[in-house]
C-alpha cells in the first residue's frame, strides 16, 4: 500500500515538476519481488504479512514454504506477526541470522522464534545454523512456492546472494 501512495503521488507530479521517473513504474526491490524462483517480501510486522498473505491468496497462493526471522520485539507482537504468517506457511525455516553494522537491530534467535512458532500451531518447522544453509534448505523444498520474509534486512541480504 505504501509503494502505491508513493507511485500515485510520483504519478501526479509527473509532467509538472519532474521528468517521468523511471520509479512511477518500477517495483521495489524486496517488495513481491521474484528472483531465481523465489518469492521475496520484507513484510516484517503483523499487519505487512497480514497484507502479504492476502496478496498472495488473491492470487491463488495460499501455501508456502517460508523462510523467515523477525526482529526482536515484544511477545505479543512477534506472536502476532507469526499468527499472520502461519495460515501461509505449508513449512517454515528459520534461520541463525544476524543483522550486520551498527543498526542497532537483533533477530530473535532461531531456535527462540521455532519454539514460539511450533507453540502457536507450526505444524513444521526446522532451524538451520546459517543464511546459505537456510536457502539451500528453502530451495530444496516440494512447495510450488518459496518464500522469503520477515525482515528486510533477512530479504537484502538473501537477495544479494541470489543476484550477487
Amino acid at each position: 500500500m505504501n509503494w502505491s501512495v508513493a507511485r500515485t503521488a510520483a504519478s501526479l507530479v509527473v509532467g509538472r515538476d519532474l521528468d517521468p521517473p523511471a520509479l512511477v513504474s518500477a517495483q521495489p526491490p524486496g517488495r513481491l519481488e521474484r528472483v531465481a524462483g523465489l518469492l521475496l517480501d520484507g513484510a516484517h510486522n503483523p499487519q505487512k504479512l497480514t497484507a502479504l498473505r492476502s496478496s498472495l491468496a488473491a492470487g491463488g497462493v495460499r501455501s508456502a514454504a517460508v523462510l523467515a526471522t523477525l526482529l526482536s520485539a515484544p511477545p505479543a507482537k512477534l506472536d502476532a506477526a507469526l499468527l499472520a504468517l502461519l495460515p501461509l506457511a505449508a513449512h517454515l525455516i528459520v534461520p541463525e541470522f544476524t543483522v550486520v553494522g551498527s543498526l542497532g537491530k537483533v533477530s530473535v534467535p532461531a531456535g527462540e522464534l521455532a519454539e514460539r512458532a511450533r507453540g502457536l500451531g507450526f505444524a513444521s518447522v526446522e532451524v538451520r545454523p546459517g543464511l546459505d544453509d537456510a536457502l539451500g534448505a528453502l530451495r530444496a523444498r516440494p512447495e510450488p512456492v518459496r518464500l522469503v520474509t520477515g525482515s528486510l534486512y533477512l530479504v537484502g541480504q538473501v537477495r544479494a546472494l541470489l543476484v550477487g
